[in-house]
This record gives structure tokens, C-alpha cells and sequence, in this order.
């Protein structure tokens, strides 16, 4: 739950950016994704790199690089410790592809959104599978589906969290 706390208003920011008609679905979307990547900040990728979702070294959206401690996660960057709004910013504002980082907004917004300039609607699974396929992790066609399976889970700690007013 402390994941979720901590890091929701920070997801639902950036998927507003994104849509207005279905920002929730595009929320737990991101938090699947860094929930996944960093077991729910209890692996070495968050706890040592400070990288939520397993970026590689490059120039990430102006997030400061730091020289990785003892025990990070091999190949993935560090960072001083940045909010989860910042690091997300950073992992989408990359795209086409996930080693040459770049300024990919607009290339990022025509994946997750329908023709119309507002998101179709995908599921949580399609939503991520389109961010893989375009240059995350494009060698994995279950990478969608794999975050996915955190989905259900994610819905009911983002109810349980806000019936209780904490988020």
C-alpha cells in the first residue's frame, strides 16, 4: 500500500497529461509498471539505483545521474532520488527507443492515444505492451500482459486507498 500511496498522485498527474477522458486506467497503468520493475520499491533497482523503471544510462529529462553505489542494479542508470512524477516524465519523454533517450512527447501521446487525440479504450495491458513495443522492451511481446497481472491488485489498493482519504 505504500507504494501506491506514496507514488499515485504522482502517476494520475502524468496520465492526465495524456487524457482526460480516462486518466484512471492510464494510472494504474504506470503504477503496474513501476510496482513491477522495482517490486514495489523493495528491489535494488529502487532501493540502490533510485530508478523506477529500469532505466538504462543516457540523458534522462533532466533528472541528475549519480555514480551507482554498491549493490545497484547493474546496467540500469542511477539517480538522486527523484519523485515518481519526475522519473515517469523522464521513462515516456524518451520514446522512439529506450537507449537513446529523447524528447518523444508527441511520438509517446500518438501510441496511447486514439486518433482523435484522446486515449482509446485499451486496457492497462495494452497500454503497457504499446509503451514496450515502441522501445522499452520491445523483445518481450508479453511485457503488456505481464505488468497486467499486477492490475487487479493495483485497482483495489487505489480503492481502498481512497475510501480511507489517504489518496
Amino acid at each position: 500500500m505504500t507504494f501506491v500511496q506514496t507514488n499515485y498522485q504522482g502517476a494520475a498527474d502524468v496520465a492526465s497529461e495524456y487524457t482526460s477522458s480516462d486518466a484512471d486506467t492510464l494510472t494504474v497503468a504506470f503504477l503496474d509498471w513501476g510496482a513491477w520493475e522495482t517490486g514495489w520499491s523493495t528491489k535494488a533497482l529502487w532501493k540502490k539505483n533510485h530508478n523506477f523503471f529500469g532505466m538504462h544510462p543516457g540523458q534522462w529529462g533532466g533528472l541528475t545521474n549519480v555514480p551507482c553505489p554498491e549493490g545497484a542494479v547493474r546496467g540500469a542508470q542511477c539517480f538522486a532520488p527523484a519523485s515518481y512524477e519526475a522519473e515517469l516524465t523522464a521513462a515516456l519523454g524518451m520514446f522512439p527507443h529506450h537507449n537513446e533517450p529523447q524528447q518523444g512527447k508527441p511520438e509517446l501521446r500518438r501510441l496511447l492515444t486514439s486518433g482523435s487525440g484522446e486515449r482509446s479504450n485499451a486496457s492497462a495491458a495494452t497500454l503497457l505492451q504499446a509503451i514496450a513495443t515502441a522501445g522499452w522492451n520491445a523483445a518481450d511481446p508479453n511485457y503488456g500482459s505481464t505488468l497486467n497481472q499486477l492490475t487487479d491488485t493495483m485497482k483495489d489498493i487505489i480503492s481502498c486507498l481512497k475510501s480511507l482519504g489517504r489518496i
